[in-house]
């Protein structure tokens, strides 16, 4: 018994190992990733090549303080708080409508601005869908029916969330948000068949939604010649 406990504990400790391994190899990447892009346009622009470096730096930083906090937060009072912070996060959410509160830039409301200080919710929204949906998948059966197991679950409210996220004119963030609902579902063991009446419908919303705006449509569209508007959509 001793030594199967020792198994488990070793194993749960290479788990947490690895996920920390995970998350400074991609922050790495995208650091390197994120000066290459940047560092040619900060030296002519500003002369110093090294500012999106430092900043990123710092934000990753302050990043794994985060992260080491949330590995040692206690499971069972986040797994009472899922309710909470999903409810609060749409929310927050909504609250993005209500004039004096909803900031708008370039045709799109999605910040919420007191003051000085602004927010996007749809940034804690990420976070609220995935603890609310594994706190809910972790003791649920497998979803068998699409509408009564999936839609009126809590995947359905993470659906929702990303519906709203899209009536503020945030597409990239409301397919994030889809498709980390669906990736959620999908590892839990729901079935191809049940996860495909879902995306069926909500790919057809991503195009219309891609269709409904000119900016949207360049954009998407722009891979058919970069080079025709190199510093707009091209870019």
């Amino acid at each position: 018994a001793a030594e199967t406990l020792s198994r488990g504990v070793s194993a749960a400790l290479g788990r947490r190992r690895l996920v920390i391994l995970i998350a400074i190899f991609l922050y790495l990447f995208g650091l390197v990733m994120v000066t290459s892009a940047t560092s040619g346009t900060e030296l002519l622009n500003t002369g110093d090549q090294w500012g999106y470096f430092r900043k990123q730096a710092l934000f990753g930083v302050m990043g794994f303080i985060v992260m080491i906090f949330a590995m040692r937060f206690p499971l069972a009072l986040l797994r009472r708080l899922a309710g909470p912070i999903m409810g609060l996060s749409l929310l927050l959410v909504l609250a993005v409508f209500l004039p004096g509160l909803g900031s708008s830039a370039k045709g799109a409301t999605r910040w919420i601005a007191l003051g000085s200080f602004q927010m996007q919710p749809s940034e804690v929204v990420k976070i609220a869908v995935i603890i609310y949906i594994a706190d809910f998948l972790s003791y649920a059966r497998y979803p068998v029916h699409w509408f009564n197991d999936f839609v009126k679950s809590p995947g359905g409210v993470g659906l929702f969330a990303a519906g709203m996220v899209f009536a503020q004119k945030d597409l990239g963030s409301a397919l994030v948000i889809g498709a980390v609902v669906l990736s959620m579902y999908m590892l839990s063991g729901t079935s191809w068949r049940l996860l495909m009446r879902v995306v069926g419908p909500a790919m057809a919303l991503v195009v219309l939604g891609i269709l409904s705006e000119e900016y949207r449509r360049e954009r998407f569209l722009a891979f058919i010649n970069p080079w025709a508007d190199p510093h707009g959509t091209g870019y």
